[in-house]
């Protein structure tokens, strides 16, 4: 088989492989959710992906927790995800009858002193966002929200303070962000983490907040039925402590698309021909 077969075959196999269509596998960033770096426990709320639907919607939900996913559920919109997985993202419905934030005051909708959330979501095709909405509320504590192409953190410290965190905002692009809180530390209770999924660049930084006085209710893509966040969001993690830095780092880090074998092959090989064309041609 002449060099020039050979590379056809192969840049077949490389583009029938999932390994080079995606990069990577969902898996291996869903390890770093269930086995965080600092080696404690897992999360005690996380929807991971939409498992199926029906004509009608969203029907059923790949979750971990006692959670009530009623708002994601009934009528929930499905998406390609950020790994290219057809069918795989969530988001809330469409329609206004079925829509409202996910939340509650019972079971793991409350968090304490100390907690960690972590999220990707999807900005649409409109990026201004005029009219604030909400990803994730706990409680009167700390909100994150979009408001006027960028994401901001709203936060009580003797009072409302409002923070822009990260970069501006690209149309219909995948986003990471990530919150951790210890309100029983002195100062510097709140962290928080923004980043493009699969770039290289997590910004971060630290505020102070009131504590939170016991368990505090948290809400997921808006304010009850108002301030709704209706664009994909996928891998919506909650844990009942604070995860170290590294732990964090880690889950961002995997979202960094890795060359597949069959890439890396036809990458040596492609290269190989190229020299021998030229020495040929020499």
């Amino acid at each position: 088989m002449t060099m020039h077969r050979c590379l056809k075959l192969l840049a077949a196999c490389a583009l029938a492989s999932p390994l080079f269509l995606t990069g990577q596998i969902i898996t291996s960033y869903e390890a770093t959710i269930a086995n965080p770096a600092d080696g404690g426990a897992g999360p005690a709320l996380w929807y991971q992906n939409a498992d199926y639907r029906t004509g009608t919607g969203l029907v059923h939900m790949a979750s971990t927790g006692s959670a009530n996913n009623t708002a994601f559920r009934l009528g929930g919109q499905v998406y390609t995800d950020y790994f290219g997985n057809p069918e795989k993202a969530f988001g809330l419905a469409a329609d206004a009858a079925n829509s409202g934030a996910v939340s509650g005051s019972t079971g793991l909708f409350m968090t304490g002193a100390q907690g960690t959330v972590s999220f990707l979501f999807k900005t649409g095709s409109d990026v201004t966002y005029t009219t604030l909405q909400s990803l994730f509320r706990q409680g009167a504590g700390f909100e994150l929200i979009l408001f006027n192409n960028r994401v901001r953190l709203s936060y009580t410290s003797a009072g409302t303070k409002t923070l822009n965190i990260g970069p501006s905002l690209t149309a219909d692009t995948w986003y990471y962000a990530a919150l951790k809180w210890d309100t029983t530390k002195p100062s510097d209770d709140l962290t928080w983490y923004m980043g493009v999924a699969g770039s290289d660049t997590l910004a971060s930084g630290t505020v102070g907040i009131d504590a939170a006085g016991g368990n505090a209710t948290i809400e997921i893509a808006g304010r009850s039925t108002t301030n709704l966040f209706k664009d994909p969001m996928q891998q919506f993690a909650v844990w009942e402590r604070e995860l170290s830095d590294a732990s964090v780092q880690q889950q961002f880090t995997a979202l960094v698309p890795e060359p597949g074998i069959f890439a890396l092959l036809l990458g040596i090989f492609g290269l190989g021909y190229v020299v021998i064309r030229r020495r040929v041609r020499d």
